[in-house]
């Protein structure tokens, strides 16, 4: 059955970062709402986004109290990182979801990781498989086998399958009790590229082990505009680096 506690040991809190992403925030916060797990409450952080983002974010407001909206300070640094940090700062929950606008994630994603992290030790973290879709893709393209597609107790096993088959996890594939993350550090704000290489890093040297949910599903999507992985001059090459 479906998970549906109300202790806040088991709120989900999902950090959903945006910055100019009207055509695509829509899909990505229905694949929140559309959850089978309920007990979770998602944070949309305003990057400075300047066309109509914010409209569309109004209607889930309206829709759902689970969805909050904060707009980052103008004090604090624009990015992806300082907005997943003010969303860990506001984070009540046990579990955290980090997830981009553009991309989705399937309908039982929180509710079988969930379930998995409830009856393991409490530093463990969850992945699940994952596909890529495009513009003209008329569904995400999910490999049935990848290198990354197991469990282990030893996590750096995970960081070796990365160098060996050049390969990586997205980061919303993950699912991480919050208490891991406190240890681990958050996000570093000073990067401009492989920011959730770095900051997973952290996180997987922080955890006792890595639990792998095959019937869970996360979508990247691919070609969307501003991406901040594209190696677009020397600094951020340095920041990969």
């Amino acid at each position: 059955g479906q998970i549906r506690s109300t202790a806040l040991s088991n709120v989900l809190i999902v950090v959903v970062r945006y910055f100019v992403r009207a055509k695509y925030i829509d899909e990505t916060l229905n694949a929140v709402l559309a959850q089978t797990f309920k007990n979770w409450e998602c944070l949309v952080i305003d990057d400075g986004s300047t066309d109509d983002t914010h409209e569309v974010v109004k209607k889930h407001l309206i829709k759902d109290t689970r969805f909050r909206y904060i707009v980052r300070d103008k004090n604090r640094s624009k990015g992806a990182c300082t907005c997943r940090n003010i969303g860990l700062e506001l984070a009540q929950g046990k579990y955290i979801q980090f997830l981009d606008s553009d991309d989705l994630i399937s309908s039982n994603k929180f509710e079988e990781q969930v379930r998995i992290l409830e009856n393991t030790t409490p530093d463990a973290i969850a992945t699940c498989k994952w596909g890529s879709f495009t513009k003209s893709t008329k569904a995400p393209i999910v490999k049935p086998f990848r290198p990354t597609y197991f469990s282990t107790g030893n996590t750096l096993e995970l960081l070796k399958v990365y160098g060996k088959y050049h390969t990586y996890l997205p980061s919303h594939a993950f699912l991480v009790a919050k208490e891991v993350i406190n240890k681990a550090g958050g996000w570093n704000e000073k990067l401009t590229n492989n920011q959730d290489g770095e900051f997973f890093t952290r996180v997987l040297l922080k955890c006792s082990k890595i639990i792998f949910v095959p019937s869970a599903e996360v979508y990247y999507r691919k070609g969307a505009d501003n991406r901040v992985s594209s190696l677009i001059n020397e600094d951020k090459v340095k920041s990969l680096i």
